[in-house]
């Protein structure tokens, strides 16, 4: 069955690879508390105005009060205000209240949502971007009620990971001949990018793109073929307009990976810029859009110098760190401190071992981690005199198109029968992290309890499927991907194809 799994086409090995984050998707599609995740409530708001043609709402007066921030200054209030807007929404299709969001030591007990005269609702997203919602909107028509919330989670986790299929896709000729490779995409899918996946959440689907277009513009970077060529410009245009951050973090994940990239001014140099011009095209058009989109809605997060060095801590650096991987739900809903050291201790010596194996890796990894650093230093400076909250999660997409560029660049190094049984090892731990995340938010949203106690008898919330069907999905879905970074190789032995 193996050696049949490794004789399949690029497109149904990535499928192989695919499958298991979509099983645990599914568990937190179905599992995570309505409402729990960061802003969901809002997302949700416009995910259902938007399935009604509602694109941004009516605008919300600049000084009407913020729930969530009673203290806010009249500044903090515009800016919130600004980017709100307010939609029509049938009372069986309000969203429910997010009553233990701050609060993750209390179970999801929550009362049923009270509309507003009129039907009205809030959402503080209605002036992002709309191209992440639109197939979520879609879906979540076919049902009513409770149920739209769910749909709309299942449509944002099929297109994550249509998009995640396409950066396998695109590291196909490496990923199927190097652990390195399939190790280091499987630590790039970190618990909180599936969890995110999961979710209404603009943070899990500009990963995806982002990690799509990373991946396919090192494909068209190092194997010249046409087709990667347009895929890499559709893919960058599309990353852009999934996020309203996308304007910063596309260009810059582009330029380090270009930057590690041989001999590339020269392979532009030939190729002329009648090639090379209209590649641009709609990556230009993308950025153009999004520029207007954000003039429009003067949507601006204005960085102060007293912000900016108020960040410079190596304190602050670490929180980054613990928050980029370890969160699983808002502010302090996070993953037990004993999950986040066992994913770092499994994950820390495989990426390092694949930076060390070359040249090109240590260069890719360290832009990387700069962009990282530099791109959280600068949002947290520029949110914090916002009071919107930490910024951590907005670099996912930095740090999983780096995880997964360092395992692509590292392939030409083959590891030793050491380094190999170091590379499954650590697969097999972070794989089991996300089954103890999903058991660990299961506890919480069901008892308001941390543990690891499979028992979940006296569960004061239940999802629509039951609490066993969900762990399952956890349990499998991570038994799938400790697997699929060995399933889909051929020959770890065999050199790399000449290119």
């Amino acid at each position: 069955m193996i050696e049949r799994l490794r004789s399949l086409a690029a497109p149904a090995r990535a499928l192989v690879m695919i499958v298991p984050i979509v099983v645990i998707g599914l568990a937190w599609v179905l599992g995570a508390a309505p409402s729990s995740a960061p802003d969901e409530d809002s997302h949700y708001v416009r995910m259902v105005g938007l399935s009604s043609g509602d694109v941004t709402g009516d605008d919300v007066p600049p000084d009407a009060p913020i729930p969530w921030m009673t203290e806010a200054t009249a500044a903090q209030r515009e800016r919130i205000n600004r980017e709100a807007g307010v939609y029509r929404i049938a009372d069986a299709d309000l969203p429910a209240q997010p009553c233990n969001k701050f609060q993750p030591h209390r179970p999801f007990v929550c009362p049923p949502p009270v509309a507003d005269p009129g039907h009205r609702a809030t959402s503080y997203h209605a002036k992002s971007l709309p191209t992440a919602y639109i197939v979520p909107a879609m879906l979540s028509r076919l049902g009513s009620g409770s149920a739209r919330m769910y749909l709309g989670r299942l449509g944002f986790l099929l297109q994550a990971c249509a998009l995640l299929w396409i950066a396998f896709v695109a590291s196909d000729p490496v990923l199927r001949r190097s652990l390195w490779a399939s190790g280091c995409a499987v630590v790039a899918v970190t618990p909180l990018v599936v969890y995110q996946f999961g979710v209404l959440s603009l943070s899990g689907a500009e990963a995806a793109a982002v990690m799509a277009f990373g991946a396919s513009l090192w494909r068209a970077v190092t194997s010249g073929a046409r087709r990667w060529r347009w895929a890499a410009s559709l893919l960058c245009a599309l990353a852009i307009l999934v996020r309203d951050t996308g304007f910063v973090i596309v260009p810059l994940v582009g330029v380090v990976i270009v930057l590690a990239s041989p001999g590339l001014v020269g392979r532009l140099r030939k190729a002329g810029a009648g090639r090379v011009v209209p590649l641009a095209v709609l990556p230009v058009a993308a950025l153009a859009a999004s520029m207007w989109w954000r003039s429009r809605y003067q949507m601006t997060l204005p960085v102060t110098i007293d912000a900016l060095t108020d960040t410079f801590t190596l304190r602050q650096f670490a929180r980054l760190a613990y928050d980029s991987v370890g969160r699983v739900g808002w502010l302090d809903t996070y993953l037990h401190p004993l999950g986040v050291a066992v994913w770092f201790a499994a994950a820390a010596p495989l990426v390092v071992g694949a930076m060390w194996s070359s040249g090109r890796a240590i260069r890719l990894g360290v832009g990387f981690l700069a962009a990282w650093v530099v791109f959280n230093t600068l949002l947290t400076a520029a949110l914090s005199p916002s009071g919107f909250g930490n910024g951590a999660r907005y670099s996912l997409p930095i740090l999983s198109a780096g995880l997964l560029s360092v395992g692509l660049v590292a392939s030409d190094a083959l590891p030793t029968p050491s380094r190999r049984r170091l590379v499954r090892v650590a697969v097999a731990i972070v794989a089991a992290v996300h089954a103890v995340v999903v058991l660990t938010a299961a506890r919480r949203s069901a008892l308001g309890q941390d543990g690891l106690d499979l028992s979940l008898s006296g569960a004061l919330w239940t999802p629509p499927v039951g609490w066993p069907v969900v762990l399952v999905l956890g349990a499998v879905g991570s038994a799938g991907l400790a697997a699929t970074a060995w399933l889909v190789q051929v020959d770890t032995h065999s050199p790399p194809p000449p290119r």
